[in-house]
């Protein structure tokens, strides 16, 4: 129920996400450190604050082209909503990897939501509240509505393995 919740949440908010500002960078006095907090897009890590880490994982990440082959025909009507920690290491690896992933797949944009979130995990602004994330990233599949698998923290093989598997089950 608590899933249903969250994804009803992040649905409704992502009509507004679009008249939001995007791409806040705000600075989380805890770590002394610029954040993504709330809405954002992949712009934004080419950014001076993002940028340092999220060039090299992207230029250096080469997807596994079987698995893009067997996913394309198979990706088109999905929806991806992404909770990120800018400050997360995890976050720092995948998030580079996924874009690039997204691109090798021809993946429209549009239908990714990222949504920065705290150290405690939470964007109110966002509608993502204090227990509906545990570990980022957290990558949300949808098809239109429905939520059709996760990958959370860590993929269990890799990330392009772990979506293509959530989408043939």
């Amino acid at each position: 129920m608590k899933t249903r919740i969250l994804i009803f949440l992040i649905m409704t908010s992502q009509t507004y996400a679009f008249s939001q500002e995007q791409n806040n960078i705000v600075l989380d006095k805890a770590i002394n450190q610029n954040i993504l907090y709330g809405y954002g897009t992949f712009d934004v890590f080419t950014t001076d604050d993002f940028n340092h880490w999220y060039s090299s994982q992207h230029e250096n990440y080469i997807p596994n082209a079987t698995v893009i082959d067997k996913l394309k025909p198979i990706i088109d009507s999905i929806y991806i909503d992404i909770i990120i920690g800018t400050w997360c290491g995890d976050c720092r690896r995948q998030i580079p990897q996924f874009h690039k992933i997204l691109k090798a797949l021809n993946f429209d944009i549009k239908n990714v939501t990222i949504i920065g979130v705290n150290r405690q995990k939470i964007c109110p602004e966002a509608n993502i509240n204090t227990g509906d994330i545990g570990f980022v990233p957290t990558y949300i599949i949808r098809s239109h509505e429905h939520e059709i698998g996760r990958i959370i923290e860590r993929p269990t093989e890799s990330l392009e393995q772990d979506l293509y598997k959530i989408l043939t089950k």
